[in-house]
């Protein structure tokens, strides 16, 4: 899936499946959005798992395509025009006993308030919805209101409390859960707020 972006112009991003080749990025990025030494996610050990499903969102940066083609005729030890990704966010969902459970989320701190936190969710329960899960769960800081309106844009409500939850500062985890993701209801409000994405995002393929 590829989208044109509106917000950013001239810039296509990717949806897809985390893959290994996708992992050193991903740690890299994980680090960078939590401030961290270390990844707070093995996305190797996770990509093993049966029972786990990893997207991320890339974009194609931005190469001088013309000037390479042109040098390449002068110098031809240089390697073909090769388009160069950099993931900007990813998400990952946990499947069990017929739940999805959204264990991580992440998008890259310079392209946030762009539509890619909603492109990223409607990947992970378009999916959950296709592998005929029942409702979708996740945890959210307690004091993270962005994150919160955004599941409550899709559905999520508020049903419980982790207390002590997050490691670095003991702050309490807020659990959201959906109603069931296979009710016709749900799923005709769930396709309403994609329709209204592809407002911001030109859909390619």
């Amino acid at each position: 899936m590829i989208f044109f972006s509106k917000k950013i112009p001239n810039t296509k991003f990717h949806i897809k499946r985390m893959k290994n080749k996708h992992v050193q990025q991903c740690e890299v990025l994980d680090r960078q959005i939590f401030l961290s030494n270390s990844s707070r996610t093995d996305f190797s050990k996770e990509l093993k798992k049966t029972n786990t499903e990893y997207f991320i969102i890339s974009m194609e940066e931005k190469n001088d395509k013309f000037l390479h083609t042109f040098l390449r005729r002068f110098f031809r030890l240089l390697p073909y025009y090769k388009t160069n990704f950099k993931i900007v966010g990813y998400i990952g969902l946990w499947y069990i006993l017929g739940e999805a459970h959204i264990v991580s989320i992440g998008i890259d701190q310079d392209y946030r308030n762009c539509g890619l936190g909603e492109f990223l969710m409607i990947g992970a329960i378009d999916s959950a919805i296709n592998r005929k899960a029942e409702l979708v769960t996740l945890e959210v800081r307690i004091s993270n209101y962005s994150a919160k309106k955004l599941y409550s844009k899709f559905g999520f409500n508020e049903v419980g409390i982790r207390k002590n939850y997050y490691f670095d500062n003991r702050e309490d985890a807020l659990i959201m859960t959906t109603n069931s993701i296979l009710n016709s209801n749900y799923q005709e409000e769930f396709y309403k707020i994609y329709q209204t994405q592809l407002k911001i995002y030109k859909e390619s393929s």
